[in-house]
């Protein structure tokens, strides 16, 4: 699901909205579009609208490709709660993402400082910049917070200084942009 104004700096709408994984033909296809833009009304969704005076707009049901995550978590590229400083926030588990963004397992907290000296770039494209380092532990490997870290800053690059929160899953061979 992503309903107009889901994330904005007023609100944050994660799991207010139904998702649906596993969909395997043009029959459960049908159902889960209905599904998810039903949604929109369920009568949580519009409480919590109305609490933030959010308007009373639309859903869209993104379709894509199932990726089959090893580690997935969420990340923002400024700490959302200091709301200051050069940290990127990571939250991650192993598995896949639904477990993240429902809210419903703690996940693992991972912090980067990614300065703005450092040349986002040239570390995505080297990977091998051991200067990034990470705070917190887990079971998600150093490699992959740091990839995540380096996305979630060349992404509030790209989109003019702007935060970014992101979701994202390892397949074991690729990290993928979900959100």
């Amino acid at each position: 699901s992503s309903a107009v104004g889901e994330d904005s700096e007023q609100a944050s709408a994660a799991g207010q909205y139904e998702t649906i994984l596993n969909v395997t033909s043009r029959e459960m296809l049908r159902g889960a579009i209905a599904s998810i833009q039903a949604s929109y009304d369920n009568s949580q969704a519009v409480q919590y609208r109305r609490q933030l005076g959010l308007p009373e707009d639309a859903m869209a049901v993104l379709i894509q490709k199932q990726v089959r995550g090893v580690f997935s978590g969420v990340a923002f590229s400024r700490d959302p709660i200091a709301q200051q400083g050069d940290a990127v926030i990571i939250e991650a588990l192993p598995g896949d993402a639904a477990q993240v963004v429902s809210g419903q397992i703690t996940p693992e907290e991972y912090r980067v400082v990614v300065t703005l000296a450092d040349n986002v770039e040239t570390q995505i494209a080297s990977l091998q910049d051991t200067s990034l380092q990470i705070e917190g532990s887990g079971n998600v490997p150093p490699t992959i917070i740091k990839q995540v870290a380096l996305l979630a800053r060349q992404l509030e690059n790209r989109y003019h200084g702007i935060p970014q929160d992101i979701e994202w899953s390892y397949d074991g061979e690729t990290l993928w942009l979900l959100q």
